[in-house]
């Protein structure tokens, strides 16, 4: 017999007064009348569940039960549907008239009570049809009922059914036409709560009703999910409605779109595309439909359970979108987004608007596109969103655009990238370098090269550059791009491009930049760095980013904190105006850096953190995040937090980036962090490769990592004090060449503990008294308690009390809760009640 399966068929939920006609009329059958039931409604309401509920009442009344299900596929064929109805009851071979097998039928039906079930009979075919004609129209005459389901498309002519119809009462048949109603929400709750054995929440509810409109069949996947506990019907669970519902969408989908006449097609494909954006008027616009017919065809699209609401009106399940549009081919949508998008321009209903049915549109060829859908991007892009903001770029760039235009927009979709997309930023930004256009194009190539250089990719900067110097280019661009080439080679100077003079530093920023660093790497003339430094900053925008950061950098060596602080916040702003996230990110990890040295630990934390939202760890230059590792691990080790150190200094870094100087400094951190652990041996083993790396390079300035200090502390707790002479000497006498109090202090400090008789008392004083009016308060602390600890172990105790609540009291203001700490014990006294630090 067949039939529809029953195991997944929806609960028939809130379907009482259908069943009970459904039994009474199987009922009057079992006792020789005769009745027809039609079953009218959209797609998805449950029409083959009443058919089904139908079939299973008639087979319990003993009812024989004949059942065919017609498909749009099966429209062709002659005779299909009569012969499932009719296998096994009578030959069909060959066919004969349909009057003729009517006849015949009806001779098989008096034999019995007999119930002929039809799912989905508009979609039967023209004979089969006929046949039905005939057998309802003599209906009367035998004990026999018809159920059939039927969609908008019909059974047959509106005419012939009602003649048939008039025919078959007046023969005494009884004829229904059943109009199953969507599930109200208390319908839907109680599907949900016999799937799911429990009370569904009434958020849980509300979004499967908004999903489905009440059809029961558009959550028949959800309620199978709740049957085998995949999930269950809490608001948490939300999330999983998607999935669940997505087949059973796209099934009622593809069914429903065949029961739509042309206008119906048309206007929900408008309204799919207007989205919401579009106005009434604009959707009956791109239906190309008058406006009455539009209403009467919304009228019946709502009659057909279509998930249309709002108003404007909007489709409301997601999954049916790219159904509705399915059976168009690619160049007809195309057309019908752009279609949209040029309605809606004229309409001006806002850049987001136009810029989602941009994207779906092909080249529109006009100002207004490119304008529409930069406008979104930045919208997008202040909202959070840099995937989306990037795709409204992507698609910018694929209109015509001059040579300005599109590298700004490359610049632009590159900086949002490199938060999800870095190694394709990187390309963008090569390409605006070294690609096409003439001088005016120059200044967007400085920018590129200082997000390059600012996410570390420094290869790819040299490569770009020295394509880009073969272009037309003004004289400040050129110089700019030749120090940001020279500032991006970390090792001695390879020739490539030629290094500026220092008679020609004062006549260009970018230029002063890069002769301040090289100096500073040397660490010689102290004065004259600072003075170039200074030419860069003084230049403001006029100067590329990365420029203004090393100089900022080489101040804050230098031991210029506040105009290195200064430089750093104008940096930062230009930078976020700008939206280039990486050059700002870099500009916070490079302020992160100032905190450290100057002991603003909370200051450096606040920074390290936002640098790493605005780019996580992930997406910087896997030959800059050694860099950004050691930076964190360096604020841990002032701040006494080992532990957190420890974590840092595990971390797996991608092969190959030990050849970077960003490694280098990675292995200091480490150095440090075994010698402050107990493990001298593995400290020198590491501070040693440090310095056989910069000492490679030419970086020989002990301000920009001080191993040599470090690996004396190591080789002294190793007992091996020659060697930690030796390299305290050599740091002492490389400080002093450099001139930088907090460095020459350091130095001086380091050495207090590691030489021995008089020479380390003399170098504690010397530490003290440089390191008192230096920036480096953390390392002034740290000296203040080596000498009250120095005066405590000599018997002055009031000494030792003395320096000992200087250092405390410096500990506290600067949040060093370990530093305070030792305070404590070396003879400091806070005032009741205060918190000496935080650990």
């Amino acid at each position: 017999m067949g039939g529809p399966d029953l195991t997944t068929t929806p609960a028939l939920v809130e379907r009482d007064a259908e069943v009970a006609l459904l039994r009474r009329l199987t009922a009057g059958v079992v006792a020789g009348r005769a009745a027809v039931v039609e079953i009218a409604g959209p797609p998805g309401v449950g029409r083959s569940s009443l058919v089904a509920a139908a079939m299973a009442h008639a087979e319990h009344a003993g009812l024989r039960v004949r059942y065919a299900r017609c498909s749009h596929t099966e429209t062709a064929l002659t005779g299909g549907m009569v012969a499932q109805v009719l296998a096994g009851l009578t030959p069909l071979d060959p066919l004969p008239s349909p009057m003729a097998l009517c006849q015949t039928f009806l001779t098989v039906a008096r034999q019995g009570p007999l119930l002929v079930a039809l799912d989905d009979a508009h979609w039967t075919d023209e004979y089969s049809r006929q046949w039905l004609l005939a057998v309802l129209r003599r209906i009367g005459e035998v004990p026999l009922m018809i159920v059939y389901s039927a969609g908008q498309p019909g059974l047959a002519s509106r005419t012939a059914v009602a003649e048939a119809q008039d025919l078959a009462v007046d023969a005494g048949a009884e004829w229904h036409v059943l109009r199953p109603a969507v599930l109200s929400v208390a319908g839907v709750r109680q599907v949900l709560a016999e799937a799911g054995g429990a009370q569904p929440e009434d958020g849980f509810v509300r979004a499967v009703l908004q999903r489905t409109c009440g059809l029961p069949r558009l959550f028949r996947g959800v309620t199978e999910a709740l049957r085998d506990g995949a999930f269950t019907a809490t608001v948490a669970h939300v999330p999983s409605l998607e999935a669940g519902m997505r087949v059973d969408v796209s099934d009622w989908a593809d069914e429903m779109l065949t029961e739509l006449s042309p206008p119906q097609l048309a206007l929900l494909r408008a309204i799919l595309v207007g989205e919401g954006d579009l106005d009434w008027d604009l959707l009956v616009q791109l239906a190309r439909l008058d406006a009455p017919t539009a209403a009467r065809t919304l009228e019946r699209l709502r009659e057909q359970s279509v998930p249309i609401a709002g108003d404007p009106p909007r489709l409301a399940c997601p999954h049916t979108h790219a159904r509705v549009l399915a059976h168009l081919s690619v160049a007809e949508r195309e057309q019908l987004f752009a279609a949209a998008a040029e309605l809606g321009q004229r309409a001006a209903i806002g850049s987001s608007a136009l810029a989602r049915l941009l994207c779906s549109a092909p080249v529109v060829g006009q100002d207004w596109a490119v304008r529409a859908l930069t406008e979104a991007a930045a919208r997008a892009d202040a909202e959070g969103r840099a995937e989306d903001a990037g795709r409204l770029l992507a698609r910018a760039l694929r209109e015509p655009l001059d040579e300005v235009s599109r590298a700004a927009l490359l610049t632009d979709l590159a900086s949002i990238e490199v938060t999800h997309a870095p190694e394709a930023s990187d390309r963008r930004l090569v390409r605006v370098i070294a690609g096409p256009g003439g001088e005016e194009v120059g200044p967007l190539r400085v920018r590129a090269a200082d997000l390059l250089m600012a996410r570390g990719s420094t290869e790819s900067l040299r490569d770009a550059v020295t394509g880009a110097l073969g272009r037309t280019l003004s004289e400040a661009d050129r110089a700019a791009l030749e120090a940001m080439y020279l500032l991006a080679v970390d090792g001695p100077h390879d020739g490539s491009v030629p290094a500026p003079a220092l008679s020609e530093a004062h006549g260009d920023p970018a230029r002063a930049a890069t002769l301040a660093w090289r100096l500073l790497v040397r660490g010689e003339d102290r004065d004259r760095t600072l003075a170039l430094a200074r030419v860069t900053l003084a230049a403001g925008p006029r100067a590329p980013l990365s420029s203004r950061i090393a100089a900022s950098r080489a101040l804050l060596l230098g031991d210029d904190v506040a105009e290195a602080a200064r430089g750093l916040d104008a940096v930062l702003v230009d930078a976020m105006r700008r939206r280039d996230r990486t050059v700002a990110a870099w500009a916070r990890l490079m302020r992160a850096d100032l905190g450290s040295r100057t002991g603003r630990l909370d200051d450096a934390a606040e920074d390290i953190e936002r640098a790493l939202t605005m780019v996580p760890f992930p997406y910087w230059h896997p030959m800059t995040q050694p860099t950004v590792l050691a930076l964190r691990t360096s604020m841990y080790l002032e701040a006494g937090q080992l532990d957190s150190a420890a974590e840092l200094v595990a971390t797996e870094l991608l092969p190959g980036v030990e050849s970077g100087v960003g490694w280098a400094r990675f292995l200091y951190t480490k150095g440090v962090f075994l010698l402050l652990t107990g493990e001298p041996a593995g400290a020198v083993e590491h501070l040693r490769e440090v310095g056989r790396r910069l000492l490679a390079r030419q970086w020989v300035n002990p301000a920009l990592a001080n191993w040599r200090s470090f690996a004396a502390l190591a080789h002294r707790a190793c007992g091996n004090s020659v060697d930690a002479e030796r390299l305290v000497t050599e740091e002492l006498v490389l400080a002093r060449r450099w001139g930088a109090a907090s460095m020459v202090g350091s130095a001086q400090l380091a050495a207090s503990m590691v030489l021995d008789g008089p020479a380390r008392l003399d170098s504690l004083r010397a530490a003290v008294d440089v390191l008192r009016d230096s920036p480096a308060r953390l390392r002034y602390i740290k000296a203040l308690l080596e000498l009250a600890t120095e005066y405590r172990d000599a018997g002055a105790p009031e000494e030792s009390a003395r320096v000992a609540t200087e250092a405390g009291e410096l500990a506290r203001s600067h949040g060093a809760g370990s530093l305070a700490k030792l305070a404590r014990t070396l003879g400091w006294e806070p005032f009741p009640g205060t918190v000496p630090g935080r650990d």
